[in-house]
This record gives structure tokens, sequence and C-alpha cells, in this order.
């Protein structure tokens, strides 16, 4: 009668420790599927934070834009190089390839910087204006709704306005101009791009 009890007694022990290990997995999973719905919780959490940022920002950010006209000048100019002198171009020129393609070959155009916010912006330019060999940098202070015109240059040797190369490539996009904007009244920068 005490084998009977013992293995009873066996019996049911395992049907407890099955039960306990079955209601452990259980636990196991009801706690891995809160943590996953956390994590997901969080990630939501902190998209909306980066949006709620990206759109303070935004609303802080001052308006200017930029609009470049037509070519200003029809009177190309030409040149052995950027930091040669350079002539104006008869309008009955004829450029031979592969002879001519090192030959710079420049047009002017214009573009209208506006600040059409309601607070002044510093903004900095960089271009190359008419005639000049290198780059200029330059800043300009300009308060609510005013408006400048600035004429660059737009200079390609003539192999590179055959094959259509464009401008200053910045990571994969290409830019004629660059353009920057900052607060005045404030240390945060913001910068602008446009495309000449």
């Amino acid at each position: 009668m005490a084998d009977w009890v013992a293995a009873i007694a066996a019996t049911v022990a395992a049907f407890i420790v099955c039960w306990q290990s079955w209601e452990t997995r259980r636990s196991a999973n009801a706690s891995r599927d809160a943590a996953r719905t956390a994590n997901e919780a969080l990630d939501l959490t902190r998209q909306l934070a980066a949006d709620a940022v990206r759109t303070r920002l935004d609303a802080d950010m001052p308006n200017v834009s930029v609009h470049v006209s037509a070519l200003v000048d029809a009177r190309p100019i030409v040149g052995s190089s950027m930091s040669q002198p350079r002539e104006e171009v008869p309008p009955d020129a004829v450029f031979r390839l592969p002879k001519d393609g090192a030959t710079y070959f420049s047009l002017l155009a214009r573009a209208a910087v506006i600040n059409d916010s309601d607070r002044h912006v510093e903004v900095n330019l960089h271009y190359l204006p008419r005639g000049a060999a290198e780059p200029t940098y330059r800043t300009m202070f300009m308060p609510p709704g005013a408006s400048e015109l600035v004429d660059f240059e737009i200079c390609r040797m003539v192999a590179d306005w055959v094959k259509g190369e464009p401008g200053l490539r910045v990571g994969g996009t290409t830019y004629y101009a660059v353009f920057g904007a900052s607060h005045r009244s404030s240390p945060r920068s913001w910068c602008v791009t446009a495309a000449a």
C-alpha cells in the first residue's frame, strides 16, 4: 500500500511541476509581449518627440527665399583659365571640340534673396562675381521684408557645358550657388540652399 501512496504522490508532484512549467511559460510569453508593446510605444514616443522638435524648429526658422532669374547678360565671356583675363565672345563665335574643350565659358545670372520672415536674418553668400578668378564670401544683414539682387557668374569649361556638367556637387545634389542664412538675434544657425 505504501507503494501505491508513493506512486500517487509522485504522479501528483509530476503533474504540479508540469502545471507550474506551463504557467511559467505562459507568464514569460506575456512578459515578452508586454516588453514588445512597451518598445513599440517607446519608438512611437521618440518619433512624436522628434516631430515636435522639427515642428518647433520649422516655426522658429526664418523664411528666406532665393529666386534665380534668367541670364542677365547675354554676352558670355571666355578665357584660358579663371585666373587669366577673359574677353567677350562675339555672337558668331564657334567652339570646336576637343580643341576648345578647356576654354572657360561664363554667363552672368541674377538671384533675388528675399527675407520673407518677421525677423532680421544674416545671409551668407558664396558665389563667383562677374570676371572674378575666385568665389566671394559676402554677409548681408536683412531686415524683415528686405530683398537683395546678387549677380553671379556661372563659369564652366566648354567641354563641361557640352556634356551637361551642371555645377557644384554636395552629397549627390548639384548646386550652382549655395546660400546660408542664420538668425541675427539668435546663436542658432540655419542653412538655406538654392540651385541656380
